[in-house]
């Protein structure tokens, strides 16, 4: 029944979005942005609801924060590989500097963003899109993961 709902939520929007962000008032700020944008969202407050919310496969973009209770955001993206699940997603972090080690990684293994909070609602939108573009064919025979990932975005408030 949970699979039939998602898939008539789905009908008629951009794509679905899933938000993991543990301060919940900030992941509904931007899971509202996206739904006034077109797009479906899901909504997570911790790692382990991130899994649960990723895995059946309907998710085309995660905005995922780094500092999660539970399991880390790194935890969470590794599982979702681990799992054959691709998500692309654009981090957003509050903590930079604090966790560049961790950006590192997640860049190594195709993250498709990383945007410094507060987060600037239009450039995460512009973000959103970019990533859900399908690969072209020129990127397909070159091998590319597709886009070169779009660069850190920072310093403007969420609205």
């Amino acid at each position: 029944v949970k699979d039939i709902l998602r898939a008539i939520e789905r009908v008629g929007t951009r794509g679905v979005v899933l938000v993991v962000d543990d301060d919940e008032d900030f992941a509904e700020s931007l899971a509202e942005a996206l739904r006034a944008a077109g797009y479906s969202t899901l909504v997570a407050c911790d790692g382990d609801r991130a899994l649960e919310g990723a895995r059946d496969g309907s998710v085309e973009v995660m905005v995922l924060d780094l500092r999660l209770p539970g399991l880390s955001g790194l935890g969470v993206y590794q599982e979702l590989r681990r799992a054959g699940l691709a998500v692309p997603t654009v981090v957003v972090t509050g903590y930079p500097q604090e966790e560049a080690a961790t950006l590192h990684v997640l860049k190594a293994l195709d993250i498709r963003g990383v945007m410094v909070k507060p987060v600037d609602i239009r450039a995460l939108l512009r973000v959103v899109e970019e990533v859900r573009e399908p690969k072209t064919s020129r990127d397909v025979q070159a091998g590319s993961a597709g886009p070169e990932p779009p660069p850190v975005v920072g310093d403007r408030k969420a609205r």
